[in-house]
Formats: C-alpha cells, structure tokens, sequence
C-alpha cells in the first residue's frame, strides 16, 4: 500500500460526506445524435506514399533515446490539451448527450492523457518503471500490482490491478528496452577494445568469426524467444500470445493484447532472455491499427501501445462510423506525425484490404468484430474454421511467436 493509497482511503469519507452537501450542476439540454459525414476514402496512391515514408523512418524511431520519445509525448499531451474540447464537441454532435452536455465525452479523454503520463515516466525510466509492489503466491507464482500508480491512489485506493506472470517464469518488462541498452553498451565496448593495441586488426577478425558462429548456431530450434506454447511472456511478463499467419505476406495480429506498466526491481534480470539466447519480441516495422467503436481512447491507446511497447511505426485507419476523430487526433499526435512516426489514413473496406495485405504491413492492432479478424487471417470468415481445424487451403500457414 503507497502513501497515496493511505491518504485515499482515509480522504474518500470526507470526499462521500461533502457530495452530500455540493449541489449538482443543473442538466443540459438533450442533444441527439446527428449524422456526420464519413471522411473521403484516402487514395491508393497516397496510402503507398505514406506506407513508404514511414517504412523510410522505422529505423530512426527504432534508434531513437528514450529521453527523446518522452519530450515528443509531452508534446503531444500539450497538443492533445489545445483539441480535447473541439473532439468533446464532435463526439458529443455524433453520438447525442442526455444532459451533461460534453462533459461526458471530455472525461472520456482523460486515459489518453493518463497513458502518455505513464508512457512518459516509463520512458524516462529506460522502459522500466518500478512497480507499485510485487508479492509471491504460495505456489511461487510471482504478482506485480501495477495499479493505482502514484496520485491516482487518491481517487482509486479501494482498486487493485495486477499482473500475473506466467508460473515458472521470471519478472520482466522492457524487453525491447534492455535489448537497446545491452547492444548499445556492447558496441561501444566492442568499439573501445577494437581501437586498443597494435593487434587490433586480427582480434577484429577473429570476434567477427566467433560473433558469426554464435549466430549460426543460434538461428537452430524454435527461433530464440519462441516458445511451444506461443506465449511471448519476455515483455511483460504476462500470458499474452500472437499468432503469425501467412496470407499474402506475414502479419501479426495483435487481437488480443494485455498492455500493462509492470515494473522491475533491482533485482528482476533479463534472465527469460538469457535462457533463450537472446530471443523474445523485437521492435522495428510499419504497424497497422485498425480502429472501430466509439471510444476515442481506445484508437489512441492502441497506436501509443504499437509505438512505444512494439517499437513500430503506425499507420491509423479509423473506421467510418468513427473517422470524424482522425484529424483531431492528427492534430493531437502532430509531434510524432511530423517526425514521420505516424500518420492516419480512411475508407472503408477496399482501403482496409489494401492496408492488410500490404507487403510492408508487419503487425496489425485489430479493435472489431470477429468477421473482420477472419477476413484479414484466412481470407474470408468461411475458411476460419478450416483453418482452426488445421485444414487450410494451402496458402494459410499457422505460426507463433
């Protein structure tokens, strides 16, 4: 329990006992849903031009510090500051409000801002952020509790969220961070030792041999970080799986993703990815986040989600019951779009055809129905249980990683 969480549960009979006394701001008037129009399909053409330029800028994303990912998400939560009433008004004109005006949908932003916050602090933390408290159960099962995290221990402190890492397995988080770290330190070092001595030439050459012969015999078995389950537990720690299939190319579909700020202490090691040689999930790619529903914040947390813990560029295509957010949450993230990071797109299902089977599409963050996930994986909703039998037609190949 923090000192947030304490003064929280001394502070919420105060908070209960003056609701009683402050009157209720008077209701609005109704507004019902009016119709908005679906923003004009994005080009073919200028889809492949931005798929280009963002592939052109994975590279520079993948090598960039963390101090200075976190100083462009501060720019963004002042850009987000200067759009979240104009985004409140649309919401609120497209799905009605019943008297609190757009209060409601002004609420409704706050995760967005509550996410960069926690992005930034993880990033300022070299992706690993100390968790609240970690405990172990009788079983050896190792818990991180990850939620409330510092104030919000005020408002939540009766709330508790967890983390529960895989039985057997150690606590970790940051994969892709410690990875950059370690290789960073080791060129350097590689680079200090190569320039030293008047042998440095033949001691090059023969790191180089003994470098290339750890990696042949590396690239046997399952692959590294793979596991027989096809769970990747080395970035957080948790249970979730990908599933890579092949249809015209290889994509991941990021279905279902347990996104979380488990933290690490002094002692919690890279020992998951030790044991496997160095495996586990890599960043770099051209992520594609497939946004539906009505909630704002579950497009903009999911692109935050493929750009900070994947390490991917991101291309957004909102849906058209909801695309009337993409040019306030352009102008929201205009930081990462202007550095190439990022950048939104619209249409309908051609565009979203187009998008999935793209050749330099690597992963896809899927939020929509079950059809949709089927059409992308097997082609159409109709092979999926041929697929899931095992069948296939003889294009689809099952993977995991």
């Amino acid at each position: 329990m923090t000192p947030w969480t304490i003064a929280g549960k001394i502070l919420q009979p105060v908070f209960g006992t003056l609701d009683r006394f402050v009157p209720s701001a008077p209701p609005k008037p109704i507004q019902l849903p009016r119709r908005v129009t679906p923003m004009p399909p994005t080009p073919p053409l200028f889809i492949e031009a931005i798929i280009e330029r963002l592939d052109a800028r994975k590279e520079a994303w993948i090598k960039m510090p963390c101090s200075e990912r976190a100083d462009l998400l501060r720019e963004c939560m002042t850009c987000m500051m200067k759009v979240e009433e104009e985004l409140a008004r649309v919401s609120t004109r497209a799905k009605g409000s019943y008297g609190v005006g757009i209060g409601e949908e002004r609420m409704a932003l706050l995760p967005i801002m509550l996410g960069l916050g926690e992005y930034v602090a993880a990033l300022r933390a070299g992706g690993c952020p100390p968790p609240v408290g970690v405990r172990r159960r009788r079983d050896g099962q190792l818990v991180a509790q990850v939620l409330p995290a510092g104030p919000m221990g005020l408002l939540l402190p009766n709330f508790r969220g967890e983390v529960w890492i895989q039985p057997g397995k150690p606590p970790s988080q940051g994969a892709v961070y410690r990875r950059k770290a370690q290789e960073a330190k080791a060129a350097e070092a590689e680079a200090t030792r190569g320039s030293a001595g008047p042998f440095w030439p033949l001691t090059a050459v023969l790191r180089n041999r003994r470098k290339k012969n750890k990696s042949n015999n590396g690239s046997s078995g399952n692959g590294g970080g793979d596991k027989a389950d096809g769970s990747n537990g080395d970035d957080n720690g948790n249970s979730s799986s990908n599933r890579w299939h092949k249809h015209g190319g290889n994509i991941r579909i990021n279905s279902i993703s347990t996104n979380s700020n488990a933290g690490s202490m002094a002692e919690w090691r890279a020992a998951d990815d030790e044991q496997e040689g160095g495996g586990g999930r890599r960043g770099g790619g051209v992520a594609l986040v497939l946004g539906a529903g009505n909630q704002v914040p579950v497009v903009a947390l999911d692109l935050l989600h493929k750009l900070v813990a994947d390490d991917e560029v991101v291309i957004v295509k909102t849906n058209p019951v909801n695309d009337y957010i993409g040019p306030l949450l352009r102008k929201a993230f205009a930081p990462l779009v202007d550095a190439g990071f990022l950048e939104f797109v619209y249409g309908g299902r051609e565009t979203g055809e187009l998008l999935t089977r793209h050749p330099k599409i690597t992963s896809i963050h899927l939020t929509g129905s079950v059809d949709t996930y089927n059409d992308i994986v097997w082609g159409d909703s109709s092979g999926a249980a041929a697929g899931a039998a095992g069948g296939g037609d003889g294009n689809t190949e099952d993977k995991r990683k």
